[in-house]
């Protein structure tokens, strides 16, 4: 009788350790592309709160420039993990828009919510190709 209950357990615990040395293999080769995807999602919503900040910062020329400047340092940053082409080109065409408002800025014109658009947009952009 100690032998058909210790059985089971026995069947249990080999069952455990075979799903966890299956789980460990598939995190390690998952692992990379994971971390890949993580950099990505990092980028996106460090990239959203920055463009939230400057959102409140429009009126505002030295403001703005200094919100545009985190922008780009974000941008600088954090573009060197990316490793989807997808999501480089993305962070290329911010980083455009990024120059393009900091001479604005730098020029001394307010900026406006259409002047920050394309900038909103191109994170979105991001973003969703990060969630690919």
């Amino acid at each position: 009788m100690f032998r058909a209950t210790y059985r089971p357990r026995r069947v249990l615990r080999v069952t455990i350790a075979a799903t966890a040395m299956a789980s460990a293999l598939f995190a390690t080769a998952a692992c990379s592309e994971a971390q890949k995807a993580i950099s990505c999602a990092e980028l996106a919503m460090n990239l959203t709160n920055d463009v939230s900040d400057l959102g409140s910062v429009l009126n505002d020329p030295p403001a703005a420039r200094k919100a545009l400047d985190n922008l780009q340092k974000t941008l600088n940053d954090k573009t060197k993990d990316l490793d989807s082409d997808d999501a480089k080109n993305a962070a290329n065409g911010l980083g455009d828009v990024i120059t393009q408002l900091s001479t604005k800025a730098a020029n001394g014109g307010n900026l406006s919510a259409s002047d920050v658009q394309p900038l909103i947009n191109g994170a979105k952009n991001l973003t969703t190709i990060c969630v690919k």
